[in-house]
């Protein structure tokens, strides 16, 4: 019985690599420079997108993953620091990254730094659904009183 079981996996657990990694098509920067960096004095960490090319200043680990997957507009704190989560040395690893981009590509600078921090820092994505708290408004028991 193991023996089957392991027979109907291995094929199905040899895919999972290829599944993980970025796909030959994505989009990607034309050159990228990657360098740690020490933690953000007196101005503070940066993101500057030009046309044609990235600017990250002194930004955390953390901080890049929040920005490469989108999920920096969450309503509360709470819900960003539950957002992504980690060893304790992604809110301490800094990097400063400077890109250039192909002309008309700099609306796919998210998918760009998804593939850069695969790539480079070796970041992988795991998504997770949790039950989080949430308020309804609901009409009271004796109606609407808006006007």
């Amino acid at each position: 019985m193991l023996r089957t079981a392991v027979r109907l996996l291995l094929p199905i657990l040899s895919w999972l690599p290829a599944i993980a990694q970025p796909s030959s098509d994505a989009v990607r920067f034309e050159v990228a420079s990657v360098k740690e960096a020490p933690p953000p004095r007196g101005g503070g960490p940066g993101l500057r997108i030009d046309p044609g090319r990235l600017e990250i200043q002194s930004l955390s680990l953390r901080s890049l993953i929040l920005y490469a997957y989108d999920v920096y507009y969450l309503p509360t704190p709470e819900s960003i620091n539950n957002a992504v989560s980690g060893p304790d040395w992604l809110q301490s690893a800094h990097y400063d990254i400077v890109a250039t981009m192909a002309p008309g590509t700099s609306a796919k600078w998210r998918s760009m730094l998804r593939s850069l921090l695969t790539e480079r820092l070796g970041v992988v994505a795991h998504f997770v659904s949790r039950p989080v708290p949430v308020y309804a408004m609901v009409v009271a028991t004796n109606g609407l009183k808006m006007k």
